[in-house]
């Protein structure tokens, strides 16, 4: 059998498309990417053609659309959520959400029972944070902690937080953008106990293809009406009327040290 997945990926200023083709053990990856967080919507169309072109696929022929959700940038999630469904409508083809973060830790080297974390720049001095654990039996990600909003300050806090919680743990490994965006966090970090620095990338159209691949051969896609971006944060300022109840501060990071 033959399977044909196109990927999207702009939750970042990097637009992203790519074909990942399979039949039986072999695969075919054919990518394109342009950086220019506004021009998602005006690249995103016709890099679909290119992949396509190249390929020689026709899109009649492709068997699912694979797009990150989130979170990330919310123009960027919406345009290639909307994009996903206009096709998959039209094609009538199932599609894969795959979470921004888990893109990030699909292209790490993996290491079988490691907890990885990734942390991503949410700006406004926040993280989008997550952890997952690369299951080698069965070459899968469990999800440990799904994605969360925090302040960047307590994510040593949350860290510690997340040992207190697990049995013999051993070595967390740290990757994402957070890790550049953040320097003095990152050297924080370095000096923690069994707290190891990993990359510092940001979500890859290439990963979030193979993990469509991979959703999609164990029957995880879903109808295109279903699909949804996951914004995390949703809300970014209080109302006049909550400050004058005095809430203040920020009202989305609402994980806090115990």
């Amino acid at each position: 059998m033959q399977v044909h997945i196109l990927a999207l990926e702009t939750s970042t200023s990097v637009c992203g498309v790519a074909l990942l083709s399979q039949q039986g053990e072999t695969t075919q990856l054919y990518v394109r990417r342009h950086e220019g967080s506004s021009e998602h919507a005006e690249f995103l169309l016709p890099m679909v053609e290119e992949v396509l072109a190249e390929a020689g696929v026709k899109r009649h022929e492709i068997s699912a659309i694979a797009f990150g959700q989130g979170p990330g940038g919310f123009t960027g999630l919406r345009v290639a959520c909307g994009v996903t469904q206009g096709l998959a409508f039209a094609l009538g083809c199932p599609v894969v959400p795959v979470p921004s973060l888990l893109a990030v830790a699909e292209a790490l080297e993996k290491v079988p029972g490691q907890l990885e974390v990734v942390a991503l720049d949410a700006r406004m001095q926040e993280l989008y944070v997550a952890a997952y654990r690369y299951e080698g039996n069965t070459k899968t990600w469990l999800c440990c902690y799904n994605s969360l909003l925090i302040d960047a300050q307590v994510l040593p806090d949350w860290l510690m937080h997340i040992r207190t919680q697990e049995n013999e743990i051993g070595t967390i490994r740290v990757s994402g953008d957070a890790l550049v965006a953040f320097p003095e966090l990152a050297a924080n970090l370095k000096d923690m106990p069994s707290i190891q620095l990993g990359d510092t990338a940001k979500p890859d159209v290439e990963a979030v293809a193979h993990l469509g691949l991979r959703a999609f051969l164990a029957g995880e896609g879903i109808a295109a009406e279903l699909a949804a971006p996951s914004y995390v944060r949703d809300k970014v300022a209080f109302t006049t009327a909550e400050r004058e109840q005095g809430l203040g501060g920020n009202p989305a990071a609402v994980w806090r040290p115990a």
